[in-house]
């Protein structure tokens, strides 16, 4: 198994702590490893609906990207928390805000979650 895969296994198994922490269970979480290019992010996420109107995402490590354990698990705790618990919400706001305001205000609770879940 390459660095690579290594990493992403440990991200799965974060986030899963993450998802069975929050409850957050309405979703299909898939992972891979994706070079994005120019983005310099660790992480990118992709929300689908199948055919059955069911929930897709697939969050994409940078192979890129410098991970270690200590940022691994913040990541994992941050794209848990937006995607699966505020992404309905961003959805849902950004029919009547833009999209830069609707970042922020999910960025700033993010922030609050992530300083009080350890």
């Amino acid at each position: 198994m390459t660095t690579q895969e290594q990493t992403l296994e440990t991200f799965k198994k974060l986030c899963q702590k993450y998802i069975n922490f929050l409850g957050v269970h309405d979703f299909h979480v898939s992972y891979e490893i994706e070079d994005p290019g120019e983005e310099e992010e660790g992480v990118s996420c992709k929300y689908y609906l199948d055919r059955t109107g069911g929930q897709i995402i697939t969050l994409s490590l940078n192979p890129k990207f410098e991970f270690n354990q200590e940022n691994l698990k913040l990541t994992a705790k941050h794209e848990i928390i937006e995607a699966l618990l505020l992404g309905k919400i961003r959805d849902m706001l950004l029919a009547y805000y833009s999209q830069t305001l609707v970042d922020e205000e999910i960025h700033r609770v993010v922030r609050i979650l992530e300083n009080r879940l350890k």
